[in-house]
């Protein structure tokens, strides 16, 4: 299934391209998890409840911080490796593992704190060098991907925001429906899957999945 069209990052002006939907049944917000080639597992840690706008109580630069952790096979306590958000959300590394993407989704109904993506550079298994990678016009950034370019691949409002690894803005794939997370797969990793409020969609992109 899926609607056949290509469908990429695109600065043509051309109309957006609306995926089809696969299915019909509701759904609820996934766990995200990472794995990546130094022998570490790791999750992003929201704070409890289904919300996706997170309401300051005290909306100062320090912002309330929730960390992301890691943990190495076999076990063991998780490692704090990185703090600083209002609610880590997203993540995903770039195809040579040198940075790590982190969709902060916490933002103030008041505008005070946006939802933004957030990078660090990754040396000798440490997360370093965290500074703003991009912020949506609209929506919250949740869901992220990157494809074997390196171009990041985020949901976020009712569309997936593509972005060039300077941050720069490429393009969106609008979707009729708020979307929560997403992921390429098919035989040639260039079909993207869409997860969102009620359905889960697919569209044929002219990017793929790092190998």
């Amino acid at each position: 299934m899926g609607c056949g069209r290509w469908c990429g990052p695109s600065t043509t002006g051309r109309p957006p391209c609306w995926p089809r939907a696969m299915t019909g049944s509701g759904s609820t917000r996934p766990t995200i998890w990472w794995w990546h080639g130094m022998g570490r597992s790791g999750s992003a840690i929201p704070p409890t409840g289904s919300s996706r706008t997170t309401r300051a109580t005290n909306p100062s630069p320090s912002r309330t911080r929730t960390p992301s952790t890691t943990s190495r096979p076999g076990g063991g306590e998780p490692e704090r490796v990185a703090t600083g958000f209002v609610q880590p959300n997203g993540l995903a590394f770039s195809p040579d593992e040198s940075r790590l993407y982190v969709a902060d989704s916490g933002r103030a109904p008041d505008g005070s704190i946006l939802g933004l993506l957030r990078v660090f550079d990754q040396e000798a298994g440490r997360l370093v060098n965290g500074r703003d990678f991009a912020k949506l016009e609209f929506g919250v950034p949740d869901g992220l991907r990157v494809d074997a370019k390196g171009h990041v691949w985020c949901s976020g409002g009712e569309a997936v925001h593509v972005f060039h690894p300077d941050g720069t803005l490429l393009g969106r794939i609008r979707v009729p429906e708020e979307v929560a997370n997403l992921c390429f797969g098919g035989p040639r990793g260039n079909r993207l899957f869409i997860a969102a409020t009620t359905s889960v969609y697919a569209i044929y992109v002219n990017a793929k999945a790092p190998s």
